[in-house]
């Protein structure tokens, strides 16, 4: 993807239940959204959630794009799912567009409590990340 001078920004990334995607007029809704996990014990699976980010500063004629979440704890991976998003006909993106876009996320396991670290990339490039929380709860 050529970027231009200006990097790709992210301006939100949520953590949600569930994300939809109204058809008609492509409003997203974000379902139990979240900010920290919390588990009894460890190692520790979570069923499925979403990962949303709204993405802007992106420009050019695009026919895909390559989205890729990872979730990491002190740099190593404990989660990546990637998706590409096809584009038929080609579509042009305007430099100030916002885009929602949400990937599931199914089973992943944390090893222990701790700061872990959601990384967005597009086509490769990192284009954004935040951390959020995972606590041990008393039983």
């Amino acid at each position: 993807m050529a970027h231009e001078a200006e990097p790709t920004i992210i301006s939100a990334i949520m953590l949600s239940d569930l994300a939809i995607v109204e058809q008609g007029t492509q409003k997203r809704s974000l379902i139990g959204t979240f900010d920290q996990f919390g588990f009894h014990q460890f190692p520790a699976e979570y069923g499925r959630f979403f990962i949303t980010a709204s993405i802007t500063n992106i420009e050019g004629t695009f026919s895909k794009l390559e989205l890729t979440y990872r979730i990491e704890k002190r740099g190593h991976v404990v989660f990546s799912n990637s998706t590409t998003i096809q584009f038929d006909p080609e579509r042009q993106i305007a430099r100030n567009n916002v885009m929602g876009l949400s990937i599931g996320v199914q089973g992943v396991i944390f090893p222990e409590p701790g700061t872990y670290t959601v990384v967005v990339l597009v086509d490769g490039d990192e284009i954004g990340k935040r951390d959020f929380g995972v606590i041990q709860v008393p039983q």
